[in-house]
Parts: C-alpha cells; structure tokens; sequence
C-alpha cells in the first residue's frame, strides 16, 4: 500500500459496549482521540432487537461527539446464540453492513474488534488490516456467550495485530499466536486533566456523595459479578465510622444480591465528565475486586484515574497491580488488612500523605491515552506497510 504514510486510517472499530457517557471506558477513550488525530472512526455497536425495543441505544450523548467519529447500531435478530440460521442472518447483515460504511472510504479500512464473537467480519469486509484490542478476557465473564472461548482462538490467530490491556492478558496471548505476529502490551491509561481538577482547591464537590457523612471510603464503577461482596459487608461492620460508597451502574448481577448497611451507599452512575467532583469527596478510593477467574487479568482503569486524582488507593493484589503497581498504591486481600489500611491512610501526617500522592500523580503522567493512541498509530503504520491485506 504505497503512500501509507500520508493516508488516514478508516477506523470500523466494533465494540461490545455502547457509546455510555456513564462508563467511560478504553474503546471510547482510544476511538475519541483517534478521531482527533484526524483519522475516520465508525463506532458499531450491534443492538438486538428485542433491547432496542426496550430503549437500550447506542449513545447517551450523540452531541458531544468529535467531528469524525460517528455512531452505528445496526439491528440485529434476537435468539442468535440459540438458532444458527438467525446467526448465520445476523453475521451475512452485518458484513453487508460494514461493506457499505466503506463503500466510499479512502482510508486504511481497519477493523478494529473487541469482542471475539465479531471474527466473522474478518476477510468479508474488504478491510486492509485486522486489529484485536484485548482490554478483557471475555470468556471468563459471568453469562458469556458458550462460543466466545472459539472465536477468540481463531481472533487471536487472524488479527494483523494484537493489543492487550495489561501483562496478564498479554501473556496470555503470546501462548496463542505465533511469536512472530504483531503482538503489544498496552495497559489502559489516564486523562491526566481531566482527572486532575478533583486536586483543585476550586473543585465543587458532587453535591449527592458529599451529603454522605466522612470519612469517606470510595468505589466508581461498573458494579457487577467482579467485586468482592461479602468483604465488602465485613469492612462496613468492621468499621462503623467510615463510610463505604460505590457510585455506578448495576451490571449483571440483582441489586438485592447488594449488601445493606447505614454506613453502605449505593449511588447511580454518574456522567465521565463528573467523576472528578466525584473523587474530591472520597478520603480514600477502594477496589475491592474479588479474586477469580473474572478478575485475574483485569487490569483496571480507575486505579490511574485514583492517582491523577490525588487520592489514596487500597485494592485487593489483582496479579496486575502486584507486578506493576504495588509502589502506588496499598494492597489487601482480607477484610482485616483493609481496615488497617484505612486507618493508616487516615492518620498519615499530611506531608507523607501528599508526597505519596506526588508520587503517584508523576507515574499516571506518564501514562496518557494520547501517547497509548500515538504509540498505537505507529504501530499500526508498520503493519500496514509490511502486512497489508490488499
């Protein structure tokens, strides 16, 4: 492909996760600034139809959209995983539907994947190069699709390139791809800015979690089968006095199933651009993530979102964290190591406390998204160059 250099990508990125202005996550974090790298960004998000008629949509904020990225829900039948001639109908459908999105298109067509289930697009779309964004391992989740594990097999060994979300997922990969194949570590990583306006003295805190009495222990997230429950209930009885707040939507399990306490809160979601004033009214941030299959190769967002934030960090000793991130932050499995996490944060001197922050604050500068898209885009280039499909 000769002038490749100068050429756009023409990004048909097809996600699992809608565009949610709620969840923030690392498809639309990456999508958004390749967009503003001037590249074409087609974000496909398939609906079933049955939850379109349910109201689920692609996108809570179709405004706030960059310039050259836009937004696609194709319909799809429901009972696919059930019938495989309506899968057979869904797949054809959306090959279809992607051929005409580039019909027109200039650019490098890249399709870029994040669910495994979306490999029959590959040699059907008329793309020039394949991309496998590994930000999860997906075949470990609660009520995954029976032939998730298969797909990502044959994903894994198509995908011009690979990039995994962390070292766990990253090695992961390397036992299932010829070691020749373009295959890179890319941890999530952090809007140092945005983030950092939770530090300033003129941050107007978000007035529903600073109602809730201090000290303030905190959570910001999905709330699914990942987090650790019944730890969760022992810290609120262990410790009475502080206050333990988990701000986000109920994923995947019954909000019921939650443990209830007076010092427990529950809080909806709240918009991405509005976790900074979130974060200002935690005294320390938690991820209490259980230890299981779910978990063992997550690598999560929020713990640089905690540190361009200024805030104190105790997490269960995720694999990621331990080997990556464990100078940062405090590490605790047991409910009793937590509390006395808590309460040595708390009654830390306010000189040690913010060098510690400092410290941490410098390590998730280094960590932008716009040098991940920048690092991504070379990358990128080289496959292109040496690997292109047409």
């Amino acid at each position: 492909m000769k002038g490749d250099k100068e050429r756009v990508f023409d990004i048909l990125c097809s996600s699992h996760l809608s565009w949610d202005t709620r969840l923030f996550q690392r498809p639309q974090q990456l999508m958004s600034r390749f967009s503003k790298r001037c590249h074409r960004v087609r974000y496909m998000y398939p609906v079933n139809l049955l939850r379109s008629l349910k109201g689920e949509q692609i996108s809570k904020a179709p405004s706030s959209l960059p310039e050259r990225l836009s937004l696609h829900s194709p319909l799809l039948l429901p009972f696919g995983s059930q019938f495989s001639f309506v899968q057979e109908n869904n797949q054809k459908y959306l090959q279809e539907y992607v051929r005409e999105l580039w019909e027109k298109s200039s650019g490098i067509k890249v399709l870029w994947l994040y669910s495994p289930l979306s490999v029959h697009l590959v040699g059907k779309c008329g793309e020039d190069m394949v991309v496998y964004d590994r930000m999860d391992d997906l075949t470990r989740f609660k009520g995954g699709d029976d032939r998730m594990a298969e797909a990502e097999e044959a994903l894994i060994q198509k995908a011009d390139i690979v990039f995994a979300g962390g070292k766990s997922l990253y090695e992961s990969v390397l036992t299932k791809r010829d070691k020749a194949a373009p295959t890179y570590c890319f941890p999530s990583g952090v809007d140092v800015k945005h983030f950092s306006i939770a530090q300033h003295v003129d941050c107007v805190q978000d007035a529903e979690v600073s109602a809730i009495p201090s000290p303030r222990i905190g959570y910001f997230g999905a709330i699914d089968e990942r987090l650790n429950y019944p730890l969760l209930a022992q810290l609120a009885e262990q410790n009475k006095a502080l206050h333990f707040i988990l701000v986000g939507p109920v994923v995947k399990i019954k909000p019921e199933s939650l443990p209830q306490a007076e010092n427990i809160h529950y809080v909806a979601a709240k918009e991405y651009e509005k976790l900074p004033s979130v974060i200002s009214c935690f005294d320390i941030g938690m991820m209490p993530f259980a230890l299981n299959d779910a978990t063992r190769q997550i690598s999560p967002t929020k713990t640089l979102e905690y540190f361009a934030a200024a805030c104190p960090v105790v997490s269960t000793p995720l694999p990621d964290l331990v080997h990556q991130l464990s100078d940062y932050l405090f590490l605790a499995e047991t409910a009793e190591e937590f509390s006395a996490a808590f309460q040595k944060l708390l009654a830390q001197p306010k000189e040690e406390k913010e060098k510690e922050l400092q410290y941490a604050r410098e390590y998730a500068k280094k960590q932008s998204w716009d040098e991940r898209v920048k690092q991504m885009e070379k990358m990128m280039r080289d496959v292109a160059k040496n690997h292109g499909r047409n």
